[in-house]
């Protein structure tokens, strides 16, 4: 089959000088086709001439211990023979030929979903494939030799750039096994399908990065790659080594990494991407308007470069652990500041002010026009790994109704040739040079293969409108810039009253005046002005709140702070003032909520950390209290400070049951495990905590157990904690 598409390799940086082409090998040189009769139909690609080794996927061979292998066929004008119904109808002549061969499972690894084949003989010319001594650089175009089974034609060449790589803890199943879980893998671009496992994926420079093996259909365009590095390993009968690192060259995937970001990481259904820009007031990331609420306050987490530098961290499953991540200096939090939901565009502002620490993508100078070759990244849904490259063409440009609600409200769009999620908006769509024409939003195409961005025109009108009262003297470039300065003057003579009014009711409050500080915090609320900033009339609410729970009316306390949640606002004051009432009240369940919104922001804090763990372990959930506790040792806590919260819950449950002890040593046993799964070489952990719990494990009774176990605790808080 035809390519969907042509694609590019990404451009290097100005400064490089390209090499010179190198010659590339013969594709079909090492390439065959495999049947197992009975069962299925795929590629294979010859490793070893000598010991006439072939290598396809298990999958491929099932559990027949003999194949056919049939060698590419050419006539004697050298025309290559490609139509598949030939090669069947000429068996007896292909097999004198010595191009149909008997081909032997000498063994197969479902680990790796690969099988090694011996063949009787390998024809004359067959070479094999020279394997690459790196992973795949995202980015890079690669292509396949296959034999997908739904096409006439034999020896198919797909093209296409690799979108990740990395290892793919979920493998995938086959006939209820389960295969290639944990597998090194690379993820490409390319349109693969049955009969195309086993088929060799080479470099630029003809080398074997690995074999087509399956496709992510929860991800279009998806096709899953195992790695030259399992090859070897197998072929070689070892085990996988760490695989030979080389950086990669500096390419449009590295300006594209090093500035988009994941918002929301730990809540385990948002996909969405984010991209730092330089504004007119400084630096924002700009993002998809779904999923997230005018002046949320979210998190925000950095591609993390991986421990030789190398290359990025893109499993998912390390982003999701939100101590990991603000370990490795990754995670910020910001606040959406201006949100258009009409184009699918919000901005969000880093509450630290540093302005992001990658280098910002310029917005192009030039709109893209069809036939521009784009790229692009985002977090799609159906994939192990985050950060993927995808790479394609502007198809069209013209006006699209991308909120799916009002005919009116269509906006100036980009139509694009490229495998793109609605599910996952927000990742940016830059030009060959690296510049910003569009970013992905929530619109979903046909089949996942056309994607929809909203224009770069769009995106300056957006931005003329956003935060006009931050923008200072800067001219406005649009009519609504200018109607925006107009309402943002009004809105800060409102702002200055509401403020006075706040001012008033701490005033109030503090003096245990709580009915005046209740009447003037309702005043602040009414004039605060409409927007998009948390900190818009929640002071004020947060006043009437503690008022309210001070003349003892907390259920009216936090039906306040409840309906600022509701409308977007999500604060960390108020979250915390939240999570206090429903604690006070007892009601874990809503406590829960605002307490994992608060770490989700900013888990570098301790209270609410702390809070949810215990909030947690009132709810029973041992499991994900005791991995709360445990998630401080990436953040700083020492192995004797997790200890001692362990113990604290221990006496609690000794309190309140006081011949509970299998309960208190069960628990603290479960926080300790957490603890030596997160600081495995931690010799604190290693060689104290280990010789405590073979000690416990060997205790007769359950009060023996707890005894051994709070040995490991001391009992208050170290001074320099």
């Amino acid at each position: 089959m035809t390519p969907l598409l042509p694609l590019l390799v990404a451009a290097t940086c100005a400064a490089e000088v390209a090499p010179p082409p190198r010659p590339v090998p013969d594709p079909f040189a090492a390439v065959a086709w495999v049947r197992a009769e009975g069962e299925a139909a795929g590629t294979g690609v010859v490793v070893d001439v000598g010991r006439r080794w072939l290598v396809t996927c298990r999958h491929v061979v099932g559990e027949r211990k003999a194949v056919e292998v049939f060698f590419p066929w050419r006539k004697e004008n050298r025309e290559l023979v490609t139509e598949r119904a030939e090669y069947l109808a000429h068996r007896d002549a292909l097999r004198k030929a010595g191009l149909l061969v008997r081909g032997t499972v000498v063994r197969t690894s479902d680990a790796a979903d690969l099988a090694l084949v011996e063949l009787d003989a390998v024809p004359a010319g067959v070479t094999a494939a020279p394997p690459a001594r790196r992973v795949g650089w995202p980015g890079e175009v690669v292509r396949v030799v296959g034999n997908r089974n739904d096409l006439d034609t034999l020896w198919n060449v797909t093209t296409g750039p690799v979108r990740a790589a990395g290892p793919l803890p979920d493998g995938y199943f086959w006939r209820g096994v389960k295969l290639a879980a944990g597998v090194n893998a690379v993820v490409a671009q390319l349109p693969i399908e049955e009969g195309d496992s086993g088929g060799p994926v080479f470099d630029a420079k003809g080398e074997l990065l690995g074999v087509a093996a399956a496709l992510r259909r929860g991800c279009p365009l998806a096709a899953v790659v195992v790695s030259a590095v399992e090859v070897k390993a197998f072929v070689d009968g070892e085990g996988v080594k760490p695989a030979p690192r080389k950086a990669a060259p500096p390419t449009v995937y590295d300006t594209l990494i090093r500035a988009t970001v994941w918002v929301r990481p730990s809540a385990t259904d948002h996909q969405c991407a984010a991209v730092l820009i330089d504004t007119m007031w400084g630096r924002c990331y700009l993002t998809s308007a779904r999923g997230i609420g005018p002046g949320d306050r979210v998190a925000l987490v950095s591609s993390v470069p991986t421990e030789d530098g190398t290359s990025w961290t893109t499993e998912r499953a390390a982003y999701r652990n939100p101590g990991w991540a603000a370990s490795c200096l990754g995670w910020d939090s910001a606040t959406v500041v201006a949100r258009d939901p009409v184009r699918d565009l919000a901005l969000l502002q880093l509450d630290d002010n540093q302005g992001g620490r990658e280098p910002a993508i310029p917005l192009a100078a030039k709109a893209a026009v069809p036939g521009d070759a784009v790229h692009a990244m985002s977090h799609p849904a159906g994939l192990e790994l985050a950060w993927v490259y995808a790479a394609g063409a502007v198809r069209q440009r013209g006006r699209v109704n991308l909120a799916g609600s009002d005919p009116a409200d269509a906006v100036d769009s980009l139509i694009l040739q490229l495998p793109a999620q609605g599910r996952a908006p927000g990742g940016p769509v830059v030009n060959d040079a690296g510049e910003l024409v569009g970013l992905l939003t929530a619109r979903d195409g046909p089949a996942g293969l056309v994607g929809y961005a909203v224009s770069l025109a769009e995106i300056r009108s957006f931005l003329d409108v956003a935060r006009p009262h931050a923008q200072g003297g800067t001219p406005a470039q649009t009519w609504s810039g200018v109607l925006s300065r107009a309402v943002a003057r009004v809105n800060e003579e409102r702002r200055s009253a509401a403020g006075k009014y706040e001012e008033h009711a701490h005033g109030h409050f503090n003096s245990g005046r709580y009915r005046m500080a209740i009447a003037s915090a309702e005043r602040a609320m009414r004039v605060s002005p409409p927007g998009l900033r948390g900190d818009l009339g929640v002071e004020a609410a947060l006043v009437l709140a503690k008022s309210l729970n001070a003349q003892g009316k907390p259920a009216d306390a936090a039906r306040v702070l409840d309906r600022l949640v509701e409308v977007g606002r999500r604060d960390d004051y108020l979250l915390k003032a939240q999570a206090a009432l429903a604690t006070a009240a007892k009601d874990h369940r809503k406590a829960r909520s605002s307490l994992e919104l608060l770490v989700e922001i900013n888990p570098y804090f301790d209270e609410p950390r702390l809070a949810l763990a215990d909030t947690l372990f009132e709810l029973g959930e041992d499991e994900k209290a005791a991995a709360a506790y445990a998630d401080g040792y990436h953040l700083g806590d020492s192995p004797a400070v997790i200890a001692i919260h362990a113990r604290r819950q221990a006496d609690a449950i000794l309190a309140r049951e006081p011949k509970a002890h299998g309960r208190a040593a069960d628990w603290m046993a479960k926080v300790f495990a957490a603890l030596s799964a997160k600081a495995p070489r931690d010799p604190r952990v290693r060689d104290g905590l280990e010789p405590i719990l073979r000690a416990a494990a060997a205790a007769k009774t359950d009060a023996d157990r707890l005894a051994a176990l709070r040995r490991f605790a001391p009992g208050t808080l170290p001074k320099d904690e």
